[in-house]
């Protein structure tokens, strides 16, 4: 480096590394020049306008009263823009505030539905002596749970407080309302004897289900959080046809006699899920865990099951007409009586 060089950057203080220590009033300094500055700006701003008002009322506006004006604008326009930044700022927050208490508020309002209940008479004894009591509001229950999925559909960030509310809504119901009995033998009769006299215990149980299946979320993938977590639910006889539940976790869910026709449910977790005579038919159920599943008499035609684990699975005199089977595990699977008309079994895993 040359000595031009050292002296050009000696002269602009640049030669030495800066010592803050030794120049703390350098900030104070640069904050009243600030603060002058504004100040002189804004009083020259305030003396221009008066003069030019002044001028306006009492006298002509002089030729270069354009000019004046607009220098005057300029100054103006230079002490409030800040002000007007910070202004919409403000505002900007006071409106995100706003929609943030609004969406709690229908929050609150459908989860206190969600419980909601109604006064009725009732009968006690052989005299049947009325009093009045409370029952669970099935109507109201319902609206909740459809208007948890309009707002889920305003703000997807509400998805997950949906879920959890609906899940931990169906895993209370299902205490209350356990699901019917079902053998799980090889008695195919008595299989689909009391499967036919499954009924739904609740439409709102049923509704949250659907609900839960028709929330935007993104495509499950390997590995991911499996969300909505329904292991164990009663789904008894509930109509879940065309259900779109990727990934969910229902590992040991009670679907004996349910519908789930066409159903979207690869990569889901039915392993020892309770499915004797449920309606399968044309179900996506490629990469699905069924290891134990219980799935005598069920209805599987056409049920797309590739690479699905059914392992132990429980298959008696199940309907596979014209599934596809390539690459499925059927490792001790129990298939006796089941119908494979047509399937497809090229690349299956050893029974």
């Amino acid at each position: 480096m040359d000595r031009k060089e050292i002296s050009v950057r000696g002269w602009f203080g640049l030669a030495e590394k800066f010592d803050w220590h030794k120049a703390r009033a350098i900030g104070p300094l640069i904050t009243v020049a600030g603060t002058l500055i504004v100040g002189g700006l804004f009083i020259l701003a305030i003396a221009a306008a008066f003069k030019l008002l002044g001028m306006a009322v009492f006298g002509e506006v002089p030729q270069d009263g354009f000019a004046k004006f607009g220098l005057t604008g300029i100054i103006v326009a230079m002490i409030g823009a800040p002000f007007v930044v910070w202004r919409s700022v403000v505002a900007q927050r006071q409106v995100g505030l706003a929609d943030q208490a609004l969406t709690n508020d229908k929050m609150d309002k459908a989860v206190a539905d969600l419980h909601a209940q109604r006064q009725v008479t009732l009968y006690k004894g052989y005299k049947k002596v009325p009093f009045n009591g409370w029952e669970d509001d099935i109507t109201r229950r319902n609206g909740a749970i459809d208007r948890f999925l309009g707002l889920v559909e305003e703000n997807n960030s509400l998805r997950p407080r949906v879920d959890r509310m609906l899940t931990v809504y169906l895993r209370e119901l299902t205490r209350e309302f356990p699901a019917d009995e079902v053998p799980d033998g090889a008695d195919l009769e008595a299989i689909r004897t009391a499967v036919e006299g499954l009924t739904r215990k609740r439409s709102d149980m049923e509704n949250a289900v659907q609900v839960l299946s028709r929330l935007p979320r993104p495509k499950w993938v390997k590995g991911a959080e499996r969300l909505p977590d329904l292991q164990k639910i009663n789904m008894q006889a509930f109509n879940l046809a065309n259900l779109t539940l990727q990934g969910a976790h229902l590992s040991g869910a009670e679907l004996q006699g349910a519908n789930l026709s066409w159903a979207k449910l690869q990569g889901a977790d039915l392993s020892r899920a309770q499915l004797q005579g449920a309606h399968l038919s044309w179900a996506q159920l490629q990469g699905a865990h069924l290891r134990g599943a219980q799935l005598q008499g069920a209805h599987l035609r056409g049920a797309e099951l590739q690479g699905a684990h059914l392992s132990g699975a429980k298959l008696q005199g199940a309907h596979l007409i014209r599934a596809q089977l390539q690459g499925a595990h059927l490792i001790r699977a129990q298939l006796q009586g089941a119908d494979l008309s047509g399937a497809e079994l090229q690349g299956e895993h050893p029974i």
